[in-house]
C-alpha cells in the first residue's frame, strides 16, 4: 500500500495557488508591456506570498487527511479519464462548442502574442488565461521542430495534462474539506462531483421536449428550458467550458477554507483571468459572505481586527494596480463592451429583479438548484452564504449579457459548485451513520441522495455521448477542428474585438506595436446600373454618391493617406465629403472641391476610427430614399502611412451591390467578409 501521505490545506494551497497563478503570470507578461508587466508580477508574486506564509483555513478545516500513493493514483487515473471522455486530447468526440475552442488555441500557438488577425483588423479579447500555459507548451515544441502539427499535438496534449491537474487539485481539496479520510468517503467525494447535476430529466419531461434533447441534433438533457436559460452541471461546464471552470473551481474552494478576508482579491485576480463571468458570482458570494462576517465581528467588539483583514496590504494592492489591467482588457470583449446596452428580461431594474417569473423559469429554478437549496436549509440556515446563493441564483437568469444566455450559465457556476460541496457534506459526513441519524437527518440524507441520482443522468448522457458518437460514426477520434482559426472571421461572436485600438488597454498598455492594422470590406453600388433600374433623375446622385465600410484600425494617432480610384464616376462637379468617424470626437469633414480621377487626402485617424466613409450633403436629401440606398463603385483602396508606404493593399472589382439600406449601416458593412478582390495587376485575395 506504500505510505499514508498526510495532506491539508496549508500544504494543498500551494500547488494550488501556484497552478491558479500561472495563467496569471503567462498573461501579463505576454500581453503587457515592459514597465507594467514588471511592477504587476512583483506585486502579484507579494500577493501569493501573503496568503502562503501562514495558514489561514478555519479550525474545522486545518485537520489533516490521509492519502494513500494508489488512491492520489487512481485520482489522477480518474481525473484524466473523465477529461478524456471529453474529447480533451481530441482521441474521442468533441461537442459542437470545440471548433471554437479549438481555432483559439490553435490561434494561440501559431500567432504571437496579443493575438491580432491582420486579415480582418480584429484581436482575440476572449478568456484566454486557462489556454496560456498549454500554448506555451506547443508553441515551444512548434519553435524546436519547425512543424505546426507537432506544435498542435504537443500544445493539445498539454492542455488534457493541464486542465486533468486542475481537476486533480481540486478533488484533492474537496476530500480535505470534506475530511474524507476513509476510501468509502473520497469514492463518494469524487462520485457527487462528477455526477452533481440538477433534475434536468425531469424539466424535460414536465415540459415535452424529452424526445427534442435526446434526439441527435441535441443529445443534451439541459437544453430542455424554453429560453435557454442552464445551471450547468459539473460534466457538462468540463466537457463544454473547461476553460472558465478549472480555476473559479479552485478559488471557490479556497474561498469555502478562508476565515476570513486577507486572501481574497488575489483569489479573484486568478479567477477573473480564466472566467470573468464565474467571477462575478464569487464577487457575490465574498461580499455576502464577508458583510455576515463585520456584523458579527462588530457584535463582538472586534470590528477594527476584521476590517483589517479585508483591508489588507494585498488585497489594496491587487484592487488598485492589478484589477483595473484586467478589467480593462476585459471591457474590449464585444460581451462586455455592449453593456450599455444589455437588455434584460424586463423593462427595468426593479422589474428585472422581482418581476413576473413564468411557469417555466419557475420550474427551471425548482428543478436546477430549489431542491438542493430546500433540502440543504437545515444546515446552513444560519450562514449569510447560504441566502447570497439562494438570492443569486435567482436573479442571474434575469439579466443577459452579450447575445446568448452565457452569463446564466457561467456566471452561476461558484453557486452551483458550493451546492456541490454541500450536498458532498452530507452524503460523505452522514455516510454510515445512518442508525445514529435523527429521523429528519434520515429523511434529507434519503431525498438527497434521490435527488442526486435523478441528477445524474445529465452527466451520464454527457459521457455516453463520446461513446454513442464513436459507434455511430465507426471511429472514435472525432476531432471537432473543421475552422482551425479565426483569422478569416470578421464576426466571431464574443471571440475577437475589432474596436480594440480604442480601448485604453491596446492603447496604453498593450504590447501592440502602432501600426495601422487593416483596411478593406467596401459596400458599394455601381451607381449608373442601379439609377437605370431606379428610374431616377440623375442628378440626384450627384448628392448619393456614397462609400461605407473601409475599415482602418490605427494606435498612436497615425497619420495615414487614403488613396482611391473613383471609378464609373464621370460628374464630380459638386462637393463631396469624406466624414472620418472618430471616437468621442463626432465626424470631421474633408472638402473635395474639384473634379478628380485619383484623390490622395491627409487624414488623422485617431485609435477608435473603425470605419470610414464617403459621403455627400446628408441633411439635404436624407428624406429621399435615393439619399438612403444609393452608393458608386470604387477600386483600388489603399492605405498609406505619412511617407508612402503601403500599409495594407485592397482593390475591388468595378461593380458590386450589397444592400446597404442607410448610412447607419456603415458599420454594419465591414462586418461582412470580402470576396476576392481584383487589382490593376490581376486578381488576389486580401492579405
Amino acid at each position: 500500500m506504500g505510505k499514508t501521505i498526510q495532506l491539508d490545506y496549508q500544504k494543498v494551497s500551494r500547488w494550488a495557488f501556484a497552478y491558479m497563478l500561472l495563467p496569471v503570470v503567462v498573461f501579463l507578461l505576454a500581453l503587457l508591456r515592459w514597465y507594467a508587466a514588471l511592477p504587476a508580477l512583483f506585486l502579484l508574486g507579494f500577493a501569493a506570498w501573503w496568503a502562503l506564509r501562514k495558514p489561514n483555513a478555519d479550525l474545522m478545516h486545518r485537520r489533516a487527511v490521509p492519502f494513500s500513493p494508489v488512491s492520489l493514483l487512481l485520482i489522477a487515473g480518474t481525473v484524466l479519464l473523465w477529461t478524456f471522455l471529453g474529447g480533451m486530447n481530441g482521441f474521442l468526440y468533441q461537442n459542437s462548442d470545440w471548433p471554437w475552442r479549438n481555432a483559439i488555441f490553435h490561434d494561440l500557438i501559431n500567432y504571437r502574442w496579443p493575438v491580432v488577425y491582420p486579415e480582418t483588423g480584429s484581436t482575440i479579447t476572449y478568456y484566454i488565461g486557462f489556454w496560456m500555459p498549454p500554448a506555451l507548451v506547443g508553441k515551444v515544441a512548434g519553435w524546436l521542430t519547425g512543424s505546426s502539427e507537432i506544435a498542435w499535438i504537443a500544445g493539445k496534449n498539454a492542455l488534457w495534462v493541464w486542465t486533468s491537474l486542475g481537476l486533480f487539485l481540486t478533488v484533492v481539496l474537496l476530500m480535505i474539506y470534506l475530511r474524507a479520510a476513509t476510501p468509502r468517503k473520497k469514492l463518494l467525494a469524487v462520485l457527487v462531483f462528477v455526477f452533481f447535476s440538477g433534475l434536468d430529466i425531469v424539466g424535460a419531461l414536465c415540459t415535452g421536449r424529452l424526445q427534442y434533447v435526446l434526439s441527435g441534433a441535441a443529445y443534451h438533457l439541459e437544453w430542455w428550458t424554453v429560453n435557454g436559460d442552464q445551471y450547468s452541471s459539473m460534466t457538462t461546464c468540463v466537457y463544454w467550458v473547461f476553460n472558465q471552470v478549472i480555476v473559479p473551481w479552485l478559488t471557490v474552494l479556497c474561498f469555502l477554507f478562508e476565515q476570513d478576508a486577507r486572501n481574497y482579491l488575489i483569489l479573484g485576480i486568478c479567477c477573473i483571468c480564466c472566467g470573468p463571468f464565474p467571477f462575478v458570482g464569487l464577487v457575490i458570494c465574498m461580499i455576502v459572505r464577508e458583510a455576515g462576517r463585520l456584523v458579527s465581528s462588530a457584535r463582538a467588539h472586534r470590528l477594527g481586527q476584521a476590517l483589517r483583514q479585508t483591508f489588507s496590504p494585498p488585497n489594496l494592492i491587487l484592487l488598485l494596480c492589478i484589477f483595473p489591467a484586467l478589467g480593462l482588457y476585459f471591457l474590449t470583449n464585444p460581451a462586455f463592451e455592449s453593456l450599455g446596452k444589455t437588455t434584460s428580461q424586463a423593462d427595468s431594474l426593479l422589474q428585472t429583479l422581482f418581476g413576473y417569473l413564468t411557469p417555466y423559469e419557475l420550474l427551471f429554478l425548482l428543478l436546477d438548484a430549489g431542491i438542493y437549496l430546500i433540502l440543504l436549509w437545515g444546515r446552513h440556515r444560519r450562514e449569510p452564504l447560504f441566502y447570497g446563493i439562494l438570492v443569486s441564483l435567482l436573479v442571474i437568469p434575469r439579466f443577459v449579457i452579450g447575445s446568448s444566455r452565457d452569463f446564466c450559465m457561467r456566471a452561476s457556476i461558484p453557486a452551483i459548485f458550493i451546492l456541490m460541496v454541500w450536498s458532498a457534506e452530507v452524503i460523505v459526513g452522514d455516510f454510515g451513520r445512518w442508525t445514529t441519524l435523527r429521523r429528519g437527518a434520515r429523511l434529507r440524507y434519503a431525498a438527497l441522495t434521490a435527488a442526486l441520482l435523478i441528477g445524474a443522468c445529465t452527466p451520464a448522457l454527457e459521457i455516453n455521448r463520446a461513446i454513442l458518437q464513436a459507434a455511430v460514426h465507426g471511429n472514435p477520434a472525432l476531432e471537432n477542428d473543421y475552422m482551425k482559426t479565426l483569422a478569416h472571421r470578421d464576426s466571431a461572436g464574443n471571440f475577437v474585438s475589432g474596436t480594440y485600438p480604442s480601448s485604453v488597454f491596446f492603447k496604453y498598455l498593450s504590447r501592440l506595436d502602432s501600426k495601422a492594422t487593416i483596411a478593406y470590406d467596401v459596400g458599394f453600388y455601381d451607381w449608373e446600373e442601379y439609377a437605370d433600374e431606379a428610374g431616377a433623375p440623375e442628378e440626384t446622385f450627384r448628392w448619393c454618391k456614397q462609400i461605407s465600410g473601409i475599415t482602418v484600425y490605427v494606435r498612436d494617432d497615425m497619420d495615414v493617406v487614403l488613396q482611391f480610384r473613383a471609378g464609373n464616376v464621370e460628374d464630380l462637379s459638386e462637393p463631396f465629403t469624406l466624414t472620418v468617424n472618430v471616437e468621442n470626437n463626432g465626424p470631421t469633414d474633408y472638402r473635395i472641391e474639384e473634379q478628380y480621377q485619383v484623390v490622395e487626402v491627409p487624414v488623422t485617424l485617431k485609435a477608435g476610427s473603425n470605419w470610414v466613409a464617403f459621403t455627400s450633403d446628408r441633411e439635404k436629401y436624407d428624406g429621399t430614399s435615393y439619399g438612403r440606398d444609393l452608393y458608386f463603385s470604387l477600386s483600388g483602396i489603399r492605405v498609406l502611412d505619412t511617407d508612402g508606404n503601403l500599409l495594407v493593399g485592397a482593390a475591388y472589382p468595378g461593380t458590386r451591390a450589397r444592400g446597404l439600406e442607410s448610412f447607419a449601416d456603415a458599420e454594419e458593412a465591414a462586418e461582412l467578409p470580402p470576396d476576392e478582390l481584383t487589382t490593376e495587376e490581376g486578381t488576389e485575395e486580401t492579405s
